[in-house]
């Protein structure tokens, strides 16, 4: 069985419902075992730099949280049963960084490195992200990112003063 993180991500219609109904299909596939799920944190949108502030003003702010799973899927079985159920929850990705109902990115798959055309794991972007970091460390703090060998804790105190990112805990 392998250890595998996913971070999951809803700013479109009922957010907190869209999550929960994700958590749901990942419970019920049989080839899975649900081991954690974090807390819920509301966060802004992530959105590059030179990008107009109406387009921030358009979006809602995202709810997420990491759920830790357990599997003997390979990494592109698990990547085809996460696509189904974006699918599932109505996932249209108009742009880059659009607003969607639900996004199931696989942060690691235990301590492996993988570079595919389609998939890049650890998450590229993971270990500057509070919303990711936060949750990660709510369920495994002293789990070491294999590519900078520090721990999600390490990697969230370097940005955790960050005042662009904000990040509340929500019930």
């Amino acid at each position: 069985m392998t250890e595998i993180y996913i971070g999951l991500g809803s700013n479109l219609g009922n957010r907190k419902k869209n999550i929960c109904l994700a958590i749901d299909y990942i419970k019920k596939d049989k080839r899975i075992i649900l081991d954690k799920v974090s807390p819920f944190y509301l966060s802004s949108p992530v959105l590059p730099r030179r990008t107009k502030i109406s387009m921030v003003e358009k979006q809602k702010n995202y709810i997420n949280c990491v759920v830790k799973i357990e599997s003997g899927m390979t990494v592109d079985q698990l990547l085809k049963v996460l696509q189904k159920i974006e699918l599932k929850l109505h996932k249209k990705k108009k742009y880059k960084w659009s607003p969607r109902t639900i996004d199931l990115d696989i942060l690691f798959f235990d301590k492996k490195i993988i570079r595919k055309k389609n998939l890049v794991i650890p998450h590229r972007e993971l270990h500057k992200r509070k919303f990711v970091l936060k949750p990660l460390i709510d369920i495994c703090p002293d789990f070491v990112h294999p590519v900078f060998n520090k721990t999600v804790t390490e990697l969230y105190l370097k940005i955790k003063n960050d005042k662009n990112q904000k990040l509340i805990r929500i019930k």
